[in-house]
């Protein structure tokens, strides 16, 4: 995420989210590593998956979230969705606000998300899934460069 400006500076450049099949970046002249995600199967921790047309919350605290919430209305189209910043660190009263207690709601959310969540009080959802992502792309030699770096330090 650092400004091209940077580049000088580094050992090396990771690019998440290339379209594949990858469009590589010529004029890069350090080693660059490319990979793209794949969105797995809803995974659901709580319940079941509901039907389309019943109420279903979306949360994603992450920097670009519309793949997300794309992937997402495949699935439920009247998905209602709340966007919070990179990071966000969820607290009981975030989810309260999302979830008043006389309504039963299926909550979505990424799967960063759900580490964040899984430990406050989750009884008032119904249902809960958290969306899986898969990282393609050639790892073998980034960790080697990073092995190699780490046994010079």
């Amino acid at each position: 995420r650092e400004s091209k400006s940077q580049i000088r500076r580094a050992d090396a450049l990771v690019f998440t989210k290339v379209p594949h099949p990858f469009q590589k970046y010529p004029d890069v002249r350090v080693p660059s590593f490319y990979f793209h995600q794949d969105y797995l199967p809803l995974k659901w921790v709580k319940g079941e998956r509901p039907n389309q047309k019943e109420p279903v919350v979306t949360i994603a605290g992450i920097a670009k979230s519309r793949g997300f919430f794309q992937q997402i209305l495949k699935s439920f189209p009247n998905a209602e969705f709340k966007k919070f910043s990179d990071h966000y660190p969820f607290n009981q009263k975030d989810l309260n606000k999302i979830m008043p207690d006389e309504k039963k709601l299926s909550l979505v959310t990424t799967e960063k998300d759900w580490v964040r969540i899984k430990e406050l009080n989750l009884t008032r959802f119904e249902n809960i899934a958290f969306l899986p992502l898969k990282l393609n792309g050639d790892a073998s030699k980034l960790l080697q460069m990073i092995e190699n770096h780490n046994d010079k330090a």
